[in-house]
């Protein structure tokens, strides 16, 4: 019996629309479910840098003492003198403990980068 949609008096048609209406709401929240289940199950991309402009787009330090030229040429604000004269110094003194070494490094001429400098990197592994 296909269904009318025009205005019936009767009690048993009226009956048989609502049980129709509450069987799609049943069927509509339960499919419902199924979708807010599956959207909550998506777990977010660990995205792994595959070099340090990578790293530093992430929002990773970079670390001052295991870094290549390349690795802090990556770091914004930093000069290639700069990293030549990182390098050189960690050749010499060895690790660079804090800011007050880094700026030892670098020397003043570079004392307005240093604030810019030091939001990108780590000074390794604490």
């Amino acid at each position: 019996m296909p269904l009318n949609w025009t205005r019936s008096n009767s009690k048993l048609e009226v009956e048989k629309g609502a049980l129709l209406l509450l069987c799609l709401l049943l069927l509509a929240s339960w499919l419902f479910r199924i979708v807010l289940k599956d959207i909550q199950t998506v777990r977010p991309l660990k995205l792994t840098p595959q070099n340090p402009y990578q790293s530093i787009t992430l929002g990773h330090r970079v670390d001052i003492n295991e870094a290549d030229l390349e690795g802090l040429m990556a770091v914004p604000k930093m000069t290639e003198k700069m990293a030549q004269r990182i390098l050189s110094f960690r050749e010499l003194h060895g690790k660079i403990k804090d800011e007050a070494s880094l700026r030892e490094a670098l020397g003043n001429r570079y004392r307005d980068r240093l604030p810019h400098v030091m939001a990108h990197i780590s000074f390794g592994k604490e």
